[in-house]
């Protein structure tokens, strides 16, 4: 099974071949020609950063593959703490920073859905809308338990194996096996979708006609999108032409191709192709799939488009709009993050925001109102910057809705509060226990007396003298 290895620059996916007399084609969005411009050529001058680098890193996102049992359970223990608690009782027992799991689902579905168009996915604009999302969830992890050292990621270059399995430990077997593909296995294992908190949708004032995308196939109202007959968590097999791209087939190559582009337009494009082995899009596809021998992922004829049109069950993780149900999403999130900060790194236009789109004057493909670089990100239900860049080590950054020029700006490769271990930072955890460690030796030293009340010190210097 062939499938082509041709980098376009003007497609998001092109056509691949599952079989010698078979053919399935991708349809997504064009990517616009020419380029829109950025912050440097629009005439309005790019934004001025007052961010200050960071000498070291509160936090560190570390490989799944490399965590210790024990912190694993950690992270399976919080995130169930997140899922069972409400907001009120959460953040009376962990602070501000609380938020429930589902509350994070449905700020994901409202970006997705905004009548504008997509705020989350399908440009530009994703890499820095799901960045401040998993900010947001790894502050609600660390409230929860603060031994956590930062949210895991999944490196794709590993396989799929290092996360999923039957084992308690692990994230359940990537096909569901239970009687409607749920999974009923691992960490996870009979985890629900939570009903629709209709409550929360009023409190937050969103657009018409929300709440009538969401799924009520079992009788009660679930956050999620797809008609699936039970509440638990879905993943459906995929055909065998879903075996020769995408998470199985994932390399150090692809990672370098992406990371090695010199624009946010070029990075976010190679992101998604198909000849990069899809790191974001092609994942979904392949752990949620669908429900049916010709449109499941990797079968005859599939596309996201013919799936809709199906009326195919979808598995959770292909829905765009409620991926987050299952927990997988933050880990492969987490590594699609870290091959952004990749890219940032390898690159010296962090001034001109690396040219992220800051006005379409100068393209023919009209862009999603909403997602430039001075644009409040997912506006209808935005990111505060009181609450998700509010570690007293930040400085001084926005309070208020934060823009997508301020995340580059607050949350980029010297300003972030986490770093991932792959790129050797320093972290302030390990200062500190050197600093310990430099104090403890020092005061075991009868000549180092800065530690010693004053009074005994010169005593002690005196009778030292008398010998020597």
């Amino acid at each position: 099974m062939l499938h082509s290895r041709i980098l376009t620059a003007f497609l998001f996916l092109l056509t691949r071949r599952v079989a010698a007399d078979n053919s399935i084609a991708f349809s997504h969005p064009l990517r616009p020609v020419p380029e829109p411009l950025g912050c440097s050529d629009d005439g309005m001058g790019c934004p001025s950063c007052e961010a200050d680098e960071r000498n070291c890193k509160s936090r560190v996102r570390r490989s799944w593959s490399r965590l210790g049992n024990v912190e694993k359970q950690r992270f399976f223990d919080a995130i169930n703490v997140m899922k069972s608690t409400p907001k009120s009782e959460g953040r009376e027992l962990y602070g501000f920073d609380f938020t429930p799991y589902d509350e994070l689902i449905l700020q994901h579905a409202a970006a997705a859905n905004d009548p504008r168009g997509d705020q989350g996915h399908l440009g530009q604009h994703f890499s820095l809308f799901h960045r401040l999302f998993l900010l947001k969830f790894e502050n609600s992890l660390l409230a929860i338990d603060p031994q956590i050292e930062g949210l895991p990621y999944w490196d794709m270059r590993e396989g799929p194996d290092v996360v999923f399995g039957p084992s308690p430990i692990s994230f359940g077997s990537s096909t569901g096996q239970g009687s409607n593909y749920e999974v009923t296995d691992g960490a996870f294992a009979n985890w629900d979708v939570a009903p629709l908190d209709s409550q929360l949708l009023q409190s937050r004032s969103l657009y018409e006609g929300f709440d009538d995308i969401f799924s009520n196939y079992t009788g009660t109202t679930l956050l999620r999108t797809t008609n699936v007959p039970t509440t638990s968590l879905v993943r459906y097999p995929v055909c065998d032409g879903g075996n020769d791209v995408g998470p199985l087939t994932y390399s150090q190559a692809d990672y370098e191709t992406c990371a090695n582009q010199t624009t946010f337009g070029d990075f976010h494009w190679c992101l998604e192709s198909e000849s990069t082995n899809g790191v974001h899009s092609m994942a979904h596809f392949w752990i949620g799939s669908a429900d049916s021998n010709e449109y499941g992922f990797g079968c005859p004829s599939f596309s996201p488009p013919n799936l809709t049109e199906s009326g195919a069950r979808q598995g959770d993780y292909i829905d765009k709009s409620t991926s987050p149900n299952d927990p997988i999403f933050w880990l492969h999130h987490s590594f699609v993050d870290m091959l952004t900060m990749s890219f940032m790194r390898r690159n010296e236009a962090g001034d001109r925001f690396w040219s992220f789109k800051a006005s379409d004057e100068n393209g023919t493909t009209p862009h999603v109102e909403g997602t430039f670089l001075r644009d409040v990100v997912s506006s209808a239900w935005p990111f505060e910057g009181s609450e998700t860049l509010n570690d007293p080590e930040a400085g001084s950054p926005p309070q208020g809705p934060l823009k997508y020029w301020e995340v580059m700006c607050w949350v980029g490769p010297t300003t972030a509060i986490y770093t991932y271990d792959v790129f050797g930072d320093e972290s302030c955890e390990a200062i500190v226990m050197e600093e310990e460690e430099d104090g403890a030796q020092d005061s075991g030293n009868p000549y180092l007396l800065h530690s010693v009340h004053p009074l005994l010190g010169f005593l002690l210097f005196e009778v030292l003298a008398a010998f020597y």
